[in-house]
């Protein structure tokens, strides 16, 4: 539907997503809505007036969101060029779009429709991809076979839902603010591929990270049980810090809500921790390990603090393509249709998400998406769903 700069712009230092359609201030930056322009006429004194239903769409007379063009009310003098800026809001249910009329009255006549133009408001579509699972080198390939549009950010590429023809947009990227800008965008379909990092949540880039807050912490109930000696010598996190206020004070064990029996303890573990339980603070000497710990299943654990990242979710369906999804995520992810991995995926690349976006674009139910997902090698019963 739109590139990341027209969705999003970032606080950075607050760390919160503001999505462009909701900042009621004008959007810094903006520079990428869809231009029209209005030709100037040979006659003078004449009026142009734009008519267009704003179900799906809206119009701007200026680029960064300012100054807001009302349907057959603003006018525009006809022997000046103008320029009105296109912003989709809400993605069309079919091909039909959104019929945009120029109008114009010279002298004292009546406004009459001299021009129309369609506009398609796409259905948005992303693909993230975390630390250590880099986009693959023939993902352009594969999108230009099906895409339907010389355009490549994003790719433009018809296909069903609800039995209708309607077009999706395919962004793909590697960052928390793309992520972020997905998750908070009405509608879209959204997919994750990396390391889950025993729940704290994804890494991205070159990664190295040196404290939690690093991570996009979403861990469930604002907590994950993390390894920190794997952390340091194979996730490419050597210099990871765990100090005594990120961990969780008396945390219980508990099941976890929406998700099968076979992934519903929180914190599984091989000291006899039960549900309901407390887990009891153990001491023990650096180097690897932090200075204590909670023991957890065959590894050291700490369970500490993981939370403050999880933007407004706005998305129609978010797949997340990590080792115990559901286990660790679903309650921090209670909206839409919530796709999750009851244990660790046999495959690490996209070939799952490129199952789940081909049954999108297909139009089939989630229940269908779920068995697609499931028949993959040593794929059967990796793949569940909750729809809230």
């Amino acid at each position: 539907m739109t590139t990341v700069k027209r969705l999003q712009r970032i606080k950075r230092r607050q760390r919160v997503i503001i999505v462009d359609k909701d900042d009621v201030n004008g959007v810094e930056g903006e520079d990428d809505l869809i231009k029209i322009k209005l030709k100037k006429t040979a006659v003078a004194n004449g009026k142009f007036r734009l008519a267009f239903d704003n179900t799906h769409i809206r119009l701007w007379e200026k680029p960064n969101k300012t100054k807001s063009v009302t349907s057959d009310q603003t006018e525009f003098p006809t022997d000046k060029e103008t320029i009105v800026y296109v912003e989709g809001i809400k993605p069309n249910s079919d091909l039909s779009g959104t019929l945009i009329s120029l109008k114009a009255k010279f002298g004292g006549g009546a406004f009459a429709v001299k021009d129309k133009v369609k506009i398609h408001v796409a259905r948005p579509m992303f693909l993230v991809f975390g630390h250590e699972h880099p986009a693959p080198a023939n993902i352009d390939n594969y999108f230009e076979t099906v895409s339907k549009d010389e355009r490549l950010d994003p790719y433009i590429i018809k296909g069903k839902r609800n039995n209708q023809d309607v077009y999706y947009s395919m962004l793909y990227g590697e960052s928390e603010k793309l992520l972020k800008v997905a998750l908070s965008t009405q509608d879209a379909h959204v997919m994750f591929t990396g390391h889950s990092n025993f729940g704290l949540g994804p890494a991205f880039g070159n990664a190295g990270y040196t404290k939690l807050t690093d991570f996009m912490n979403v861990g469930g109930q604002g907590r994950a049980s993390i390894d920190v000696d794997y952390f340091h010598q194979e996730q490419g996190h050597p210099l990871l810090q765990v100090g005594n206020n990120d961990y969780i004070q008396s945390p219980k064990n508990y099941n976890v809500p929406y998700v099968p029996a076979d992934c519903r303890e929180r914190f599984p573990n091989s000291a006899g921790v039960g549900i309901g339980q407390t887990f009891t603070l153990t001491q023990i000497a650096p180097p690897l390990h932090p200075s204590r710990y909670y023991k957890l299943g065959d590894h050291d654990r700490v369970i500490v603090t993981s939370s403050g990242d999880i933007p407004t979710l706005r998305y129609e369906s978010f797949f997340f393509a990590g080792c115990n999804s559901g286990r660790d995520f679903i309650e921090s992810f209670q909206h839409g249709a919530f796709f999750y991995t009851r244990k660790c995926p046999l495959i690490e690349h996209w070939e799952d998400e490129r199952d789940f976006f081909d049954s999108i674009i297909k139009g089939k139910t989630w229940a269908q998406t779920k068995a697609a997902l499931n028949t993959g090698v040593g794929d059967n019963g990796m793949y569940s769903y909750h729809q809230f």
